[in-house]
């Protein structure tokens, strides 16, 4: 199930890509769109054993709640509801306790604009409930509708947001919300 949702997010956002949307009284091309701010300067590097890095590996840009960065080892056996972001594109929040000792989320987790791939070298994708194979939620952002449904029109709105939600279903997932305005797209997965 993992693997048609992933193309089903990728293929969302290439068509998001591609089409024109409204925002705020101008008309612009998502990919005109601004790109996400780079990350900021590294800071001083703080003695390796304050940070944890031996523990767990990610790209800079990903913000972790709690931080587990900062985590002691015995911590990371057991970090509940752990969100994993990426500024202005999205995050995924990994319900329960999960187990993040040894983890390199760089190979683990891609968030891309209109994209969510959890696990897609299946040689590294361990059992239902395991890692990060379990219950999550997923928050997109920048997932434009098409300018014809981001007018003030409410009604075209919410057929648009109702097309999104069957889309999502169809996938298997379960629908949370959508929003033209701010093109925020948010579900749930029982796995990946």
């Amino acid at each position: 199930a993992a693997s048609p949702l992933a193309v089903f997010c990728c293929a969302c956002g290439q068509y998001l890509t591609l089409t024109r949307f409204k925002e705020y009284g101008g008309t612009r091309s998502a990919r005109g769109a601004e790109k996400p701010p780079p990350p900021p300067a590294q800071a001083p590097q703080q003695p390796q054993q304050a940070r944890n890095w031996w523990a767990i590996a990610a790209p800079e840009d990903f913000e972790f709640s709690p931080d587990i960065r900062r985590m002691p080892e015995e911590q990371l056996a057991r970090v509940q509801e752990l969100t994993v972001t990426r500024p202005n594109v999205g995050s995924i929040t990994f319900h329960g306790a999960t187990d993040v000792r040894g983890m390199d989320f760089g190979k683990i987790v891609k968030l891309s604009v209109g994209e969510v791939l959890v696990y897609s070298d299946l040689d590294m994708k361990p059992p239902v409930g395991e890692g990060l194979n379990k219950r999550a939620t997923l928050t997109l952002c920048q997932c434009w509708a098409p300018a014809d449904q981001v007018q003030q029109d409410e009604a075209a709105q919410e057929r648009y947001r109702d097309r999104i939600r069957r889309m999502t279903e169809k996938k298997n997932a379960e629908f949370v919300d959508y929003d033209c305005r701010t093109g925020i797209w948010k579900f749930r997965v029982d796995q990946f």
